[in-house]
């Protein structure tokens, strides 16, 4: 018996270590979409000028849905991260609609819906935006 209650007390900062290792692991995970983001953000431009833009947003939305794949495959949640991706998402989208991209803006949005459903729900005021 007491054998069992040291290697229960052993578990306990093993469990402990794991967990930190794993926020450090999201974390490093994170950095780059974290960069990304800064750099993309001002290059995001208004929808008025899709049209002779539509080159650039088809590349901008390409970054913005390939750092939301990232973010999502680091497995953690960063609130103001997830925030500001949906944002460059739906400006994205909303380039890519104003090109007259409707298949690239309905596959953005459809996406980007689904998201904020599964996390805000369905009567959070951003899903219904």
């Amino acid at each position: 018996m007491r054998r069992a209650r040291e290697w229960l007390a052993g578990l306990v900062p093993q469990r402990q270590r794991v967990f930190r290792e794993h926020d450090r692991t999201a974390c490093r995970l994170l950095e780059p979409v974290q960069a990304a983001l800064i750099a993309v953000e001002p290059l995001l431009f208004d929808e008025h000028q899709a049209v002779s833009r539509r080159a650039d947003g088809a590349e901008l939305a390409s970054q913005v849905e390939g750092m939301w794949d990232a973010y999502e495959a680091a497995g953690t949640a960063d609130p103001d991260l997830a925030r500001r991706l949906l944002a460059a998402r739906l400006s994205a989208m909303r380039q890519v609609y104003s090109a007259s991209d409707l298949a690239g803006a309905i596959d953005i949005g459809s996406r980007t819906l689904a998201y904020c459903v599964r996390v805000l729900g369905a009567d959070h005021t951003e899903t219904l935006l």
